[in-house]
């Protein structure tokens, strides 16, 4: 079975805080459903990722190695979403543009200066 990217963020979360309660807090979701998650997560990649204190907790070696891995996870999913959300917001490439010559004086120019400024990325021809 895949790694879950739910539980991975759950787990980055409470590892980072150092506290069930703080990532519970910040991420919007009950204690008790974090730490089913992580002994899901512990039991499925058969290590104990986390040490359980009275002051809080911390991450095993295997917790910082998957730690590790989480966050460079993370990070890309993070920049795939940003990157895909610009190209959208900005598209790129070629545009032709099909004007009749007898309204082309009037037409073309304020259509090419819109375009040009509203979708700076786009080469016009």
């Amino acid at each position: 079975m895949a790694l879950d990217l739910l539980k991975m963020r759950y787990f980055a979360k409470i590892a980072e805080l150092g506290s069930f309660t703080r990532a519970s807090r910040e991420l919007g979701v009950a204690q008790p459903a974090l730490s089913l998650h992580m002994r899901g997560l512990e039991e499925q990649l058969g290590v104990q990722l986390l040490n359980r204190t009275p002051r809080g907790v911390t991450a095993t070696e295997a917790g910082q190695t998957l730690l590790s891995h989480a966050r460079a996870i993370l990070r890309a999913l993070d920049q795939a979403e940003a990157a895909t959300k610009e190209q959208a917001k900005y598209p790129t490439g070629d545009v032709s543009l099909g004007i009749l010559s007898s309204i082309c004086p009037t037409l073309a120019i304020p259509v090419i200066e819109e375009c040009s400024q509203r979708f700076p990325t786009l080469d016009g021809q």
